[in-house]
């Protein structure tokens, strides 16, 4: 059938190859590369359960402060988004998802100035109710393996969930896009975070 043992070597390397890459696309969570938290599966999509909607992973990035890692980022839309301005101006069902690796002893702190930095005064001082509101949802320290999911439902607003636990529910369509310009907006963590959360569109 093989007319040399380097034709058959050829053959079953080529299917083997073949397996694996196969395998590396059907494959369901995505795992992160570094290795202090490759135990950490990002799934590639998520249900909202107030809506039913299956929204898609379109990226991951990675934070770092002070030269540590400090959390992961990940994206989720229903409609299909690939860049910031699409992300920010999509009026469809959206999540950001952020995994902590390092602590965080104060989200407030840690947060309050990118809102400031990416929003017109005019938005902050209309949202102040609402931001006053998601300070005190996130007032705790947050340590490795804490996550923090901001989900958005249109016509009915944000629901903040950390460590697995609904804090609440923020009113209104304005709110999310407010906090999703700390990741997205003209000064975001890192030019490559923002960028990176797009990195699977």
């Amino acid at each position: 059938m093989f007319k040399t043992a380097h034709q058959f070597f050829l053959i079953i390397c080529s299917a083997t190859l073949f397996i694996l890459f196969h395998g590396l696309l059907i494959q369901k969570p995505l795992f992160a590369a570094n290795s202090e938290y490759t135990k950490q599966d990002i799934p590639r999509s998520v249900v909202l359960e107030e809506t039913g909607d299956v929204l898609t992973l379109r990226g991951i990035a990675l934070h770092k402060l002070y030269f540590k890692d400090n959390y992961l980022g990940a994206f989720y839309s229903l409609n299909p988004i690939s860049t910031p301005q699409q992300a920010i101006l999509d009026k469809g069902p959206k999540r950001m998802w952020l995994y902590f690796i390092g602590t965080v002893d104060n989200l407030k702190e840690y947060w309050e100035a990118g809102i400031k930095e990416n929003n017109p005064p005019d938005i902050i001082e209309r949202e102040q109710i609402n931001i006053s509101q998601f300070f005190k949802m996130i007032d705790s320290p947050v340590q490795n393996g804490d996550t923090l999911v901001l989900d958005y439902v249109p016509n009915e607003g944000t629901k903040v969930i950390i460590k697995g636990t609904i804090k609440g529910n923020i009113k209104g369509d304005e709110f999310f896009n407010l906090v999703l310009k700390v990741w997205m907006g003209r000064f975001p963590p890192s030019e490559k975070f923002r960028k990176d959360l797009f990195n699977l569109s």
